[in-house]
């Protein structure tokens, strides 16, 4: 079988390897590269489908516009390679001749560093271990809601003690609306900045969640669901579809939230709507199993919704060893300067 590969593919050759694929995973589908792209800010898609006499595989990064800078493809919603339903020895050729085009184009493009995120369910890690120079530098833990065909179902998986949170809320008079006007993305962004200032994080900016907003709003892939006490917003999440999946990459909440219990109401809702949507599971990002952890808490207030964790790897290969301080030096400098905004 003789591979070839696109570094410029058309929308719905990259939409039928993913379809095929059965999964979803929003970094890695077209959309995603069309916001990058939207929001500038001197970041770039790299995108590579395989294929012979079809479509046979895609894999996507993000970049920066500049030398020295890391190639980074997926994320807690997945990465790459994806492949449409092969034989063993067909998909391992697949992913191969992807991540062979991908050195090659870290090594021409002056490219630092490359970062793989994959599920270990998924398999072909020896592809990226083997000849290809890649090293598991981290395991995480991604917690997933299984979503049943039934929404009795879904809140039947739950914790007593979470269904008791959720009928608390509703008693308390909070409601949550799943909203479709990109007027609520200002609703949500406002309340994500007030959120990370009082965390002490950077907040993205605005026009990062319009990206997000205008790329995948098209094909009904995203919304803003927010939790309201009267008139009030007390929590939200920006939550996006792709194939069989939800997933929330952003969430948050006032101070208020919590005697309200507005949160356990407003991810029982989005699992509601996912039901509804006739999806597969609820990606609710990674969790810290450690009861060590400063983030374990999160693990514990997740599981009450009767998920579970899959492991997840995430592989780095360094292309320029030289270019360690000349990062650390870059970094040092945009500090000084503002954030620095890599959303992968």
């Amino acid at each position: 079988m003789k591979i070839e590969i696109d570094q410029a593919p058309r929308a719905s050759d990259w939409d039928e390897v993913l379809r095929q694929s059965g999964q979803g995973d929003y970094r890695q589908c077209y959309e995603y590269g069309e916001a990058v792209k939207r929001r500038g800010g001197g970041m770039l898609p790299v995108r590579f489908l395989a294929w012979s006499d079809r479509p046979l595989g895609v894999l996507q990064g993000i970049r920066r516009n500049r030398p020295f800078s890391q190639i980074v493809m997926g994320g807690s919603s997945g990465g790459g390679p994806s492949l449409i339903r092969l034989p063993k020895p067909e998909a391992t050729a697949v992913a191969s001749a992807l991540v062979s085009r991908v050195n090659e184009y870290a090594r021409k493009n002056l490219i630092s560093r490359a970062r793989v995120h994959r599920f270990e369910a998924a398999g072909l890690l020896d592809v990226l271990t083997g000849p290809h120079g890649y090293r598991v530098t981290r395991k995480a833990e991604i917690f997933l809601v299984d979503l049943p065909r039934e929404a009795s179902h879904a809140w039947g998986q739950m914790d007593p003690p979470k269904r008791r949170n959720v009928r608390q809320a509703s008693e308390k008079g909070v409601r949550v609306r799943a909203s479709a006007d990109k007027a609520d993305l200002s609703v949500f962004h406002d309340m994500f900045v007030r959120f990370a200032q009082d965390r002490g994080f950077q907040p993205f900016s605005f026009r990062h969640v319009e990206a997000l907003w205008d790329s995948f709003r098209p094909r009904d892939m995203i919304r803003v669901f927010i939790a309201e006490s009267g008139n009030c917003p007390v929590a939200s999440a920006l939550v996006l579809n792709h194939l069989d999946t939800a997933f929330c990459p952003y969430t948050c909440y006032t101070p208020e939230a919590k005697d309200y219990r507005a949160n356990d109401l407003l991810h029982w809702k989005v699992i509601e709507w996912g039901v509804s949507m006739g999806l597969s599971r609820y990606n609710m990002g990674e969790v810290f199993l450690d009861p060590s952890s400063a983030q374990h808490g999160v693990y514990r207030w997740k599981k009450g919704f009767g998920g579970h964790t899959e492991p997840m790897a995430i592989l780095d290969r360094r292309f320029l060893t030289f270019a360690e301080p000349v990062e650390a030096l870059l970094r040092r400098l945009r500090s000084r300067g503002g954030s620095l905004e890599i959303h992968a």
